[in-house]
């Protein structure tokens, strides 16, 4: 989704009265339509705060662990031997680290316990095979000169609550009411996905329950 869709959606809840027209594929229509609400003082404040408030709901997405998981493969030949550890090296991508898992020929292991030494630095078990580096990699911040055609790279699922968070955040001062009521929303969805995905997992780890012993 477009960062200029989401400040979009943000006015429409806001103002449900009004309509905001524009060709989301045509990105000098998009362009042009937020560029004119800027100039409505309306809108202006807004549309001005909007940025450091949705890289404060990037931040809480973040936390509710929502975000969607990456993984990289590591194989234990590429770490360096340290007594009964390995000492991995890890980009700085994976620093929102989620879980480890392992396998080889002959074991898997879904969870490893493991101690971050560093911000690019973990120790692992001594063992021969792969690592799996499960993390969530950090959304990168918008400002007040990102282009409003640029893409939030988050799935739509998880894009759609960001409006439900700066509207709370933009009502904050003026309405109180309403601006708890829509932080309500916001929290509520995001039990809901996360429920969903829990249910999910379960049914997974039961069909699939693999005794690699």
């Amino acid at each position: 989704m477009k960062l200029g869709e989401i400040k979009i959606a943000v006015l429409t809840m806001i103002f449900p009265e009004e309509i905001f027209e524009a060709d989301y594929d045509n990105e000098e229509s998009l362009r042009e339509l937020i560029f004119n609400l800027r100039q409505n003082p309306n809108y202006s404040d807004m549309l001005a705060n909007m940025p450091l408030i949705i890289n404060r709901c990037f931040a809480s997405l973040l936390q509710k662990g929502i975000l969607p998981t990456k993984e990289r493969e590591i194989s234990s030949r590429s770490a360096i031997k340290i007594g009964d550890r390995l000492k991995l090296n890890i980009e700085s991508e994976m620093s929102k680290i989620e879980r480890i898992a392992f396998y080889n020929d002959k074991r898997y292991e879904p969870r490893v316990s493991y101690v971050r030494q560093s911000t690019d630095t973990v120790l692992l078990p001594d063992w021969n095979g792969t690592f799996v580096i499960v993390y969530v990699e950090p959304v990168p911040r918008i400002s007040s000169i990102t282009g409003d055609n640029y893409n939030i790279d988050l799935p739509d699922d998880i894009c759609e609550l960001i409006p439900y968070f700066v509207k709370s955040e933009l009502l904050r001062s003026e309405d109180p009411d309403e601006a708890s009521v829509t932080r309500n929303m916001y929290e509520q969805l995001i039990e809901e996905m996360v429920s969903d995905r829990t249910d999910c997992q379960l049914s997974v780890e039961s069909t699939y329950k693999i005794d690699l012993t």
